[in-house]
């Protein structure tokens, strides 16, 4: 059972959701991601409320670069989600790529956020 959410494709980033994987490419570096990125992060947390997933992954492989904006827009899901009673949590596995080095530290902190639920993958 896999979730629908109409892609984001704006200001040099397209953002997918094929199934339970939220997938990121190109660049965010636009002065405000919020526009964009809080209502698809909203739309896909309650989405995932709604259907009961219990694991998401989230990759970002593909995106070159994701701006402080964007970052804390991604830290206020997890903080969202940490909220949740144990029984409604998800899980997310942020898939990251040793290409970029911002990934690896960035989602590193992220992971933080959100222990026990928050995963990440370098490939």
């Amino acid at each position: 059972m896999g979730l629908t959410i109409g892609a984001v494709i704006t200001s040099g980033v397209e953002i997918k959701v094929i199934d339970t994987s939220v997938i990121f490419s190109g660049s965010i570096d636009c002065a405000n991601p919020n526009e964009f990125l809080t209502p698809f992060l909203t739309e896909l947390h309650d989405k995932i409320m709604k259907s009961g997933i219990k694991e998401i992954k989230f990759d970002i492989r593909k995106l070159s670069f994701l701006n402080s904006s964007g970052i804390k827009a991604i830290a206020d899901w997890i903080l969202k989600v940490d909220a949740l009673d144990l029984s409604q949590k998800y899980t997310i596995i942020i898939m990251t790529s040793t290409e970029y080095k911002w990934q690896e530290s960035s989602m590193s902190t992220l992971v933080y956020l959100g222990p026990g639920f928050i995963k990440k993958v370098s490939e």
